[in-house]
């Protein structure tokens, strides 16, 4: 079996200079998602970039209309998940421990446990909290 190395030279020659604009295909990943979130298939989408880029995202997110959060990943790179429904944005932000929102996530598994669609539990959530999920 031929090396990589010998059919994509210069694949691992930390020397070459990229074969993409590192800022254009951040946004042109970051469309894509916002287009899967927006037509549905995704719930909540997540991309890595590096700090520097930030700025360009978050306009991006803004003027899509999509709910994000923005979370550190360590130095030099944020993780960055977006999705059409508050609700889910208060879950994710549960799951990576920024915030405590223990009965959200208890009562958004029992919805979809009991075969509820994801409009019922964001209406019951509306209902029921009557406050902005951004609170979680």
């Amino acid at each position: 079996m031929p090396d990589v190395g010998t059919i994509c030279p210069g694949l691992y020659d930390t020397e070459a200079p990229s074969r993409v604009d590192g800022p254009s295909w951040d946004i042109g990943r970051l469309s894509c998602l916002i287009y899967e979130v927006k037509r549905g298939s995704k719930p909540v989408a997540e991309i890595v970039v590096p700090v520097g880029r930030v700025g360009v995202v978050k306009d991006e997110l803004d003027s899509s209309g999509l709910f994000y959060h923005m979370s550190p990943r360590g130095e030099f790179h944020t993780a960055v998940y977006l999705s059409a429904r508050e609700h889910l944005l208060a879950i994710v932000r549960h799951m990576l421990g920024d915030t405590d929102a223990g009965d959200l996530f208890s009562t958004w598994v029992w919805g979809k446990i009991f075969g509820y669609s994801e409009e019922a539990i964001e209406g019951y959530f509306g209902d029921s909290l009557g406050t902005s999920l951004s609170n979680y």
